[in-house]
């Protein structure tokens, strides 16, 4: 009994002076200016402790706001970090950055994101629009966001035909009566901005095609400013010279200094890591709405649009019966048989 007991006594005070005797080594290294384990690993990481910090809370707030970004998001987002520091011969993050991004914080987890379907039959619920109005007056009101500061941007599908649907009459028995009229199903999109007091910016135009031709953009009553995609709606590119060329420049004087709140909607192309990376730089609080809200919460869809489609559907309605009335006017009719040759025919 004496002798086990002596035994773990040799064993603890062994143990004791192993400990002693590292501690001594690592008090040794550090006064000789080494660097402890946690330090070293930090060194190999191609990002500081700082930088992922940056990117954790960027992804807590993305998540917040019902848009949390996907894994190839936050690479790109570290990538651009990256890119910033060390210019075009910048290394990427490697295929495990992530899984070690992930474990060094765990106040982030993942989720399987909903498909569309059932995202669109919950999104407008109870919770999801006292959560977002809740987001609003925390980021917005309570910092001091004043409303003459706040901008909805929006795009809308202007169609450069007569599509829009009517009560037209017809024969009894049908149920649809087609209508003559213009059948061009090209779009232009329309990018609009209002602000909290009432004013708006200058619209701007996105036609499809590789380049504008001078005829889209004649009769410029509006002031906007005019661009071409070749898909014909707005991507990456388009959004980042918009907010760079068009909005910063239009509300940076208004807003003397103070920071600017700037609604979107959650499309991919409207947060990309240069528009919120120059949203950041230039005092500007960018804000998207829950997925599949802007029917609801979005100002320009609620109010603005709906009366924009019915001018726009009158204003092609007037010019096409114009059109049809001048070709086919008495002189018209009387030309074309002259210049046929019909009336020299004896």
């Amino acid at each position: 009994m004496v002798g086990k007991a002596q035994s773990q006594l040799r064993k603890a005070h062994d143990a004791s002076q192993q400990k002693a005797s590292q501690l001594e080594s690592t008090l040794s290294r550090r006064a000789r200016g080494g660097r402890t384990i946690q330090e070293f690993n930090a060194s190999k990481q191609k990002l500081t402790e700082a930088e992922e910090r940056i990117i954790a809370d960027h992804i807590v707030k993305l998540g917040n706001r019902a848009q949390g970004p996907t894994e190839l998001q936050i690479e790109e987002f570290a990538n651009h970090i990256l890119f910033n520091k060390y210019g075009e011969k910048y290394e990427k993050v490697g295929k495990r950055w992530l899984y070690d991004f992930y474990a060094r914080h765990p106040e982030i987890d993942t989720y399987w994101s909903k498909s569309l379907d059932t995202q669109r039959a919950g999104a407008l619920n109870e919770h999801v629009v006292e959560h977002w109005f809740v987001y609003v007056k925390t980021n917005v009101i309570d910092v001091g966001i004043l409303p003459e500061d706040w901008y909805g941007m929006d795009e809308n599908n202007c169609p450069r035909g007569n599509l829009a649907k009517e009560r037209v009459a017809g024969g009894s028995r049908k149920k649809t009566q087609h209508q003559q009229g213009g059948a061009n199903r090209e779009n232009v999109i329309g990018i609009v901005t209002i602000c909290g007091d009432g004013t708006v910016l200058w619209p701007t135009l996105i036609f499809k095609g590789a380049n504008l031709w001078t005829a889209w953009c004649k009769n410029n009553i509006a002031n906007a400013t005019f661009s071409a995609s070749l898909k014909g709606w707005t991507d990456l590119e388009l959004t980042i010279d918009w907010l760079v060329n068009h909005f910063d420049p239009q509300t940076r004087e208004k807003a003397q200094g103070h920071t600017r709140a700037l609604f979107m909607d959650g499309h991919s192309s409207h947060f990309t890591e240069p528009v919120i990376q120059f949203a950041l730089a230039n005092g500007i609080v960018v804000i998207g709405y829950p997925p599949h809200c802007t029917h609801a919460l979005q100002g320009l869809d609620v109010v603005c649009f709906a009366k924009l489609k019915a001018q726009l559907k009158k204003a092609v309605t007037e010019f096409e019966e114009l059109s049809r009335l001048s070709i086919h006017s008495i002189t018209t009719q009387v030309t074309q048989y002259e210049k046929t040759g019909y009336k020299e025919i004896d």
